[in-house]
């Protein structure tokens, strides 16, 4: 499997660098791996279920050459059908194709990129799920503006039934939920009150996704999955919450 990616690699594109870990991967220890190889002044990662677009780097690269030292693209459903769509609103409603280039708070690995000198700074990716969103943190708390470039764009496929999709929601929650406190140093009052407030956390995203998807012109089709998208962010900030409150009971 490794051998037939490297041949193509050799022969058509003889100037990008090729490396076949011996051993499988977590996603952000690859994307370590990878970024310690690189030689580019610009790091760009997306994940192996994700296809991009023909302009994408050029997109990308072009918000770096106006100043901005992290930049990621929309994310668009690959496949179509009513439970995929909804798989796709919950998990990247903040990111979605036709919204307006601008601050965000979170890029999500899928699709971003850094400078090689930010990067050095604030970098490796932590290597738990939520390392994107850490990174995030870590570059908002030394000062640079998350800039989200749409025209970047980027197909993800979900491939998650059901009770699937559920469990891996809980779990992406409460991955987040067990280090949020830690690396932002909560008291435990603080961090019990957190998790006291998780009912209301899936709300508050829902009612962001809301926000963004209008702006992105997609309000309609938002909608028209809504029951999913619920579904999932509710699961989400259930996980969170349980994150929490491990963390609360281990400070007791």
């Amino acid at each position: 499997p490794g051998s037939e990616p490297a041949e193509i690699l050799r022969s058509r594109f003889g100037e990008v660098r090729y490396h076949h870990s011996p051993r499988r991967l977590l996603p952000h220890a690859a994307r370590n791996l990878g970024a310690g190889l690189a030689r580019g002044s610009i790091l760009a990662f997306s994940d192996p279920d994700c296809r991009m677009s023909a302009e994408w780097l050029e997109v990308l690269v072009g918000a770096h050459r106006q100043g901005h030292e992290a930049a990621g693209g929309a994310v668009a459903n690959l496949r179509g059908g009513w439970f995929e769509e909804g798989v796709h609103l919950a998990k990247y409603g903040w990111w979605l194709p036709g919204g307006k280039p601008g601050p965000r708070r979170d890029l999500p690995s899928a699709n971003v990129s850094y400078s090689r000198s930010l990067f050095d700074r604030i970098g490796p990716f932590p290597e738990e799920w939520s390392g994107d969103t850490l990174l995030s943190q870590r570059a908002r708390a030394a000062g640079v503006v998350l800039w989200f470039a749409p025209r970047a764009l980027g197909f993800h496929d979900h491939l998650t039934a059901g009770p699937k999709f559920l469990r891996e929601r809980y779990a992406r929650g409460r991955d987040y939920g067990l280090v949020r406190p830690v690396v932002e140093r909560w008291s435990r009052p603080r961090t019990v009150l957190r998790a006291l407030a998780a009912p209301a956390v899936g709300p508050w995203m829902t009612a962001r996704a809301v926000r963004y998807a209008a702006e992105a012109g997609h309000l309609a089709r938002f909608i028209s999955h809504l029951p999913v998208v619920v579904l999932g962010l509710t699961a989400r900030a259930a996980g969170e919450g349980a994150g929490h409150w491990s963390i609360a009971c281990r400070r007791s």
